[in-house]
């Protein structure tokens, strides 16, 4: 079950090794694991309830690959890990945003028409 909320302004850590030391902006294959164990640990937190949800920044696809981790990217990763084969993806940002981006026509183009099915019951489970 959820803890009780943290007060405003607090943030807990949950403290992660990398294998080698990390510096900013240099893509190290060795700490590959690191990236999977700090998604295994926000993972199983959410399942226990200890956590309400789960927000993730960008992966680098390539430096876990690169260490010899199959990895198509987190999306399938967390999916996987929570037992799901068809993992959904959704961005939020501002709707100008998504317009000045292209997002309708990127849509447009990637999803098929058995991928525009999922897609279409996946939009009404979420709306």
């Amino acid at each position: 079950m959820l803890s009780a909320a943290q007060p405003a302004g607090t943030l807990v850590v949950h403290p992660i090794r990398c294998a080698c030391p990390a510096e900013p902006g240099v893509l190290e294959p060795a700490n590959a694991r690191y990236v999977l164990d700090t998604l295994d640990r926000a993972v199983d937190l959410c399942r226990d309830g200890r956590c309400a949800g789960l927000v993730t920044g960008p992966v680098n696809k390539a430096v876990i690959n690169d260490a010899g981790v199959a990895f198509s990217g987190h999306t399938g990763y967390l999916a996987e890990r929570c037992g799901h084969h068809d993992p959904v993806m959704m961005l939020t940002t501002d709707d100008g945003v998504l317009r000045d981006l292209y997002i309708d026509r990127i849509y447009d183009t990637y999803v098929d028409e058995v991928g525009f099915g999922k897609t279409d019951s996946w939009l009404g489970l979420l709306a």
